[in-house]
């Protein structure tokens, strides 16, 4: 139970960090496609990040400023995705992205 509890009160705070917010990726990261995945560096902090296809492509719509809402309507279009998973994968990856400072959230 204490599993549960723990994982539940981490997949709230991932939703209110995300919840009705726009986001849009920074500028400033170096990103090249490599063998279907995105490799990106971040040159401020040395980092580099691997996106698989499914994240490439939300990183894509990243350009310009979306919410989760619409994220996830462009990739049910996309892909076999039911709303309720689909809004909980976006909104972990967004919050990860968030984390490590690859998005920022706009008015």
């Amino acid at each position: 139970m204490e599993t549960l509890n723990v994982e539940l009160e981490f997949k709230e705070k991932e939703k209110e960090k995300t919840r009705a917010r726009h986001f849009v990726r920074r500028k400033d990261l170096i990103a090249q496609s490599l063998e279907g995945e995105l490799v990106m560096l971040d040159m401020q902090s040395g980092n580099y990040f691997g996106l698989d296809p499914i994240a490439s492509k939300i990183w894509d719509y990243l350009a310009s400023p979306k919410d989760i809402k619409t994220l996830c309507q462009s990739l049910m279009q996309e892909y076999e995705v039911g709303e309720d998973e689909c809004q909980a994968d976006v909104c972990s990856f967004i919050s990860d992205l968030l984390d490590k400072g690859m998005v920022v959230t706009c008015p």
